[in-house]
Order: C-alpha cells, then sequence, then structure tokens
C-alpha cells in the first residue's frame, strides 16, 4: 500500500506526471537520466531482473522490463538491467542494443518493483500518461534487428498477409483468468471495427488459445466491411519454432542472479 506521504507526493506532482504532451522533453530527460548509469551499472539504484525470471515468456519480460525502467524514470534513480554471466540478454538476436547499462552480477531480484508499480498506473500517475510513457519506451528500446524483421516477413508471407492491410487481435483465454476477468468478445469486435477503419484494413487476423468458435463468433460481430477473419494455425506454430530456434539456450537462475 502506498504511504500517506507518497501519495502527498503524487499529488504535488500531479502536474508533471498527469498528461504530458506526447514525446515531451521531461519524459525524454528522465529516460536519459536513469540509462546513463555510471562507472558500476551493479551499484544502480534500480536492477531489472526481467530477463532472468523463469519461466515467463518473451511478453511477460519485455513488459516487466519497460515497467521496472518506468519505476526508475519516477524515482528519479540510476537503472541497469541484470544480465547472464556472459552478458547477453534473450532479446539481443531480436532488437538492437541501445546502449542501457548492464548488470553481470545482480543479487537477487527487487521486489518492491512489483509492489511500486501497480501504484503509479492506478495512483500516482494516470492511466493515459503510463500508456503513453511506456509507448514511448516501447519505441525507444524494442527497434527490431535484421532478424526479427526477416522472421516477421517470412511469417507475413506464410500467412498471406504480406501484401495487404489487416488488424491482429489475441483473444487469450486459457491463462488470463488468474489476473483479470475474461474481456467479452464484442469487446475485440468493436475496436477490431474502429481500427480496421483507422488503417483502411478488411481484414482480420486471429490469434487465440480458446477453441470454442472463436473465430466464427467474431466474424458474426465484427461490422459489414470487414471481408474476412483469418486464423493462426500450422504457419504460427512453425514461426514460433523458427523463433525458438535462434534463441540463444536458457540457463536457471543461480544464486547470484
Amino acid at each position: 500500500m502506498a504511504s500517506a506521504a507518497s501519495a502527498a507526493a503524487g499529488d504535488a506532482g500531479a502536474d508533471r506526471c498527469a498528461e504530458p504532451e506526447q514525446g515531451s522533453q521531461d519524459v525524454a530527460e528522465q529516460f536519459r537520466l536513469s540509462a546513463a548509469g555510471g562507472t558500476d551499472p551493479c551499484s544502480a539504484q534500480v536492477l531489472s531482473t526481467a530477463w532472468l525470471m523463469f519461466p515467463y515468456g518473451m511478453g511477460a519480460k519485455l513488459n516487466n522490463y519497460v515497467n521496472d525502467l518506468l519505476v526508475a524514470m519516477h524515482r528519479g534513480q540510476s537503472f541497469a538491467v541484470c544480465v547472464g554471466p556472459d552478458g547477453d540478454l534473450s532479446l539481443d538476436p531480436y532488437f538492437r542494443d541501445v546502449g542501457l547499462p548492464r548488470c553481470l552480477h545482480c543479487k537477487g531480484p527487487q521486489l518492491d518493483l512489483l509492489d511500486e508499480f501497480p501504484v503509479l498506473m492506478y495512483g500516482t500517475i494516470s492511466r493515459r500518461r503510463t500508456e503513453e510513457v511506456k509507448a514511448l519506451l516501447y519505441q525507444t528500446l524494442f527497434q527490431p534487428t535484421a532478424l526479427l524483421d526477416s522472421l516477421v516477413g517470412d511469417l507475413a508471407q506464410t500467412l498471406g498477409i504480406s501484401s495487404q492491410r489487416y488488424v491482429g487481435v489475441h483473444v487469450r483465454r486459457r491463462d488470463k483468468w488468474r489476473e483479470a476477468q475474461p474481456v467479452p468478445l464484442e469487446a475485440y469486435a468493436h475496436v477490431a471495427t474502429h481500427l480496421c477503419g483507422v488503417v483502411n484494413a478488411t481484414r482480420v487476423y486471429l490469434a487465440t488459445d480458446d477453441p470454442n468458435g472463436t473465430e466464427a463468433s467474431l466474424r458474426a460481430l465484427l461490422g459489414p466491411g470487414i471481408l474476412g477473419v483469418g486464423r493462426a494455425g500450422r504457419a504460427a506454430r512453425v514461426a514460433r519454432g523458427t523463433w525458438r530456434l535462434h534463441q540463444p539456450p536458457t540457463r536457471p537462475c543461480s544464486s547470484r542472479c
């Protein structure tokens, strides 16, 4: 729980934390200060262990990595990312190194980071502010390499969507209930129809782990301008296999990570 002092500090900084203009200077400056590091990355005030957390998948690690950096920026503290003994991250083959400091000898996860991010998102910082800053961080941190561009291009050709505009929808059901209530399919259809209008697309590409007629139900709910719904199948499974072939081998987290 946030203390009264931290709540008051949040109120005092409301003008700074509420609704900055996109790409505002204060966000860029906060990122620069947190990412500047020092002579010893392992002495950074915030050490992100997102890439050493098992058995979380790539998406969860990406998100936790950004959350940890957001906490450091909000605190005005230095930031470094914890890596394995070889100094590499599992994202290295796919995203360009933007120069964030790396620590090879993290002692353990900073559990307060897991507690503080929800406080920021639902208390100190507005949701709109959080989403804007996280979008900026994703664009900054995750710039695709030629390998990732090639993998995505090959998959798009395999799926037959390389030469047309489309909107992707991920309906996740089987394990997501542990974190949040299921989102009604009508909400997916509403957003997908809106986005198709924005990007002038007539097709929706569906990825889902729900076997209960999701494809047909979504097709029935979409607007009349949507000509078809494609479904992830064998091609997507092959693509995941290709992704894993390019992943460095995982290592169990030792006492020094």
